[in-house]
């Protein structure tokens, strides 16, 4: 029986969606953007709602590290990753959004990772404190690059199911998201 050779499986066909010249692997091939990482969990922690689903339908209390890492991958696959290894890797995360859900016995509410406003705080937490570390420790960028790099990662969201016409198009309109 033959099998067939999986995305993951396969050698670099081109340069992914963002490139050598891309701001993302500017920022992402730096060291800052871990401490961005961590900060933008911080934030993303501020969601009491958010966190009680992922406590209830994830296993990463048991092993916070190895939960990391994963999502490290994941960020390295897309942004350096050729396409069809970026498209495998939204594929799977998409796939485990999709069964994120948790009803609250004590509200009935029912929690979903695929909330919009969840998934756009998730995405723009991320995208802010990366550019923040990077503010405070890693490349210095002009307001266009930081643009720029906003706009790029409208790329890393739709790849996740995200409209990126919901999602702010400049630094300064991130801030403010944020700050709101």
């Amino acid at each position: 029986m033959t099998q067939t050779a999986r995305p993951t499986d396969q050698p670099r066909q081109d340069f992914g969606y963002f490139g050598p010249e891309s701001i993302s692997w500017k920022l992402y091939s730096d060291p800052s953007s871990k401490l961005g990482g961590i900060a933008a969990l911080l934030l993303q922690a501020l969601n009491p709602s958010m966190m009680r689903l992922f406590s209830n339908v994830s296993v990463a209390g048991q092993d916070a590290a190895a939960r990391g890492e994963r999502t490290g991958q994941y960020i390295d696959t897309t942004i350096f990753g050729d396409k069809a290894h970026a498209d495998a890797a939204a594929r799977s995360v998409r796939g485990m959004h999709k069964h994120a859900n948790w009803e609250d016995p004590a509200t009935g509410q029912t929690l979903r990772a695929e909330t919009e406003d969840w998934m756009d705080w998730t995405h723009n937490t991320l995208v802010f404190a990366v550019l923040r570390a990077a503010e405070a420790f890693g490349p210095r960028l002009s307001v266009q690059e930081q643009d720029q790099f906003v706009v790029e990662q409208h790329i890393a969201a739709r790849l996740v199911g995200i409209d990126p016409a919901r999602l702010p198009a400049t630094y300064a309109e991130l801030q403010k998201y944020i700050d709101a």
